[in-house]
């Protein structure tokens, strides 16, 4: 990823737009052949059935957390998903310039998923959770009222990445832990979740563009951050998955007792 984009860019600059994605096919069939004859064999898990796995998202509490990383995905990518335009148009930067802010905004991604793990184990995946959604959502909205200087652009832009990518694993480890027996499911329907977030704000993204100015697209992009705050603080605020069971035992007993 740190070397991808801004690479990509320059290859597409260099030979044209198609270049980059034969690279990206040529290297793809590299990794297959080699998983293929390298890694090996693993035993299939027992498969579950789709219904099965939405079934999970009955309670309250899993649902609104599934739907926080929908949301956090959408408001980055409504920003992310047009950055070069917005890069070029708002700032006038050329290609090179660009690739140099890539670069530096896929370090600071991959600095941040380290923090946001570490954060994580150290304070607790509600605390993190609660302290990242938020400066997340503040940090997107400085991002047109700091292009004045592009050194203080790039400040702004490097906690975007941090934070953008902090989440993530704070995110997960909430649902680890609050739906155990459920774990893997989760983290599956959470890259789902990802995938889904990634397509919606893109797709906002667009209509914004289409309709006002590209600066527009990080106020939009904080709204969404800020809807998926509150879905993190009604997940939080729920009881836990292991209480409501426990009290629905209870009142089963209840009912047969009478």
């Amino acid at each position: 990823m740190v070397l991808g984009i801004p690479l990509g860019l320059l290859i597409g600059k260099a030979y044209g737009w198609r270049a980059p994605f034969i690279l990206i096919s040529v290297l793809t069939l590299i990794t297959m052949i080699g998983i293929a004859v390298l890694l090996p064999r693993i035993a299939p898990k027992q498969v579950i059935p789709l219904r099965q796995q939405l079934l999970t998202l009955k309670k309250p509490k899993i649902i609104s957390a599934q739907l926080t990383t929908v949301l956090v995905l959408s408001g980055h990518l409504t920003l992310y998903a047009y950055f070069t335009p917005f890069l070029q148009e708002v700032l006038h930067l050329n290609a090179n310039w660009i690739s140099f802010v890539y670069f530096v905004f896929c370090i600071a991604a991959v600095v941040g998923g380290g923090l946001g793990g570490w954060s994580a184990d150290r304070w607790g995946s509600v605390k993190s959770t609660l302290v990242i959604i938020p400066a997340f959502a503040i940090v997107i909205f400085l991002i047109p009222v700091s292009t004045f200087s592009f050194y203080l652009f790039l400040v702004v832009m490097v906690v975007w990445s941090m934070l953008s990518w902090a989440i993530t694993p704070a995110q997960q480890n909430y649902l680890i832990k609050t739906a155990p027996e459920s774990s893997d499911i989760q983290l599956s329907l959470n890259a789902s979740a990802l995938q889904l977030g990634i397509a919606l704000g893109s797709a906002v993204g667009g209509v914004v563009i289409a309709n006002h100015s590209i600066v527009n697209n990080a106020w939009v992009g904080g709204l969404f951050v800020l809807v998926a705050f509150l879905c993190a603080i009604f997940s939080v605020t729920r009881p836990s998955i292991e209480l409501l069971a426990t009290k629905e035992r209870f009142e089963h007993l209840q009912k047969e007792s009478v």
